[in-house]
């Protein structure tokens, strides 16, 4: 586990012009790019988590995606290198990953009210793996306890919940991964823990509802 931000074992998001570095010959922009999201989704891979390609638009870029979805580091040189899809997804069937939003002009703050959650029932989310979205939200990445895993646990839109800025993602859902591009910058991992384990009482509140 890798607490320091220091020798992080995913690659950082970087500027394109860096991607010369690697050869001989100069890249052009749209293949430093491609270079660049390939690093990005194999480092993804690395940690065990499925990787699928997006479009811009966070829409998957291919069919039967939950079950394509793939840590193959030649099944991503396709996807990346050659077929050159320009964002990464991760898949999440075998997580409970919570997107917490952020918009300020609209009074949301997904961050602060799994804070509010957490101070009015009494429990803590463990640290875990984290990743920051283009506009300033957060993906917390944990998987269910042994109790609980045999459940394929669906996703959940807080807004439905009477929680804005706090969804779910889970059984055949994905996030936006680290290294892709949004219309304020970049998906990126800001930890390099590991994925921790959900407590129950936060499954049982924020995923069952009970």
């Amino acid at each position: 586990m890798n607490t320091s931000g220091k020798g992080l074992s995913f690659y950082p998001v970087a500027n394109l012009e860096s991607f010369n570095s690697f050869t001989d010959l100069p890249l052009s922009e749209e293949e430093a790019e491609a270079r660049r999201i390939f690093f990005c989704a194999c480092s993804i891979a690395e940690k065990g988590l499925r990787v699928l390609p997006i479009a811009l638009n966070k829409i998957p870029a291919i069919m039967n995606w939950p079950i394509l979805a793939t840590t193959n580091k030649e099944t991503l040189r396709e996807w990346f290198l050659e077929r050159r899809f320009p964002n990464v997804g991760i898949e999440t069937s075998d997580l409970l990953v919570f997107d917490l939003d952020i918009h300020p002009d609209r009074g949301i703050d997904g961050s602060e009210r799994l804070n509010e959650i957490e101070v009015k029932n009494g429990f803590k989310l463990p640290p875990t793996l984290t990743a920051r979205s283009h506009s300033g939200g957060r993906h917390l990445f944990y998987k269910a306890p042994a109790e609980y895993a045999k459940y394929r646990f669906h996703s959940f839109v807080g807004q439905q919940r009477g929680v804005p800025g706090l969804d779910g993602r889970s059984y055949h859902g994905n996030v936006v991964g680290h290294g892709s591009r949004g219309s304020n910058g970049y998906y990126e991992f800001t930890n390099d823990l590991d994925i921790a384990e959900l407590p129950p009482e936060a499954i049982k509140l924020l995923w069952l509802g009970t």
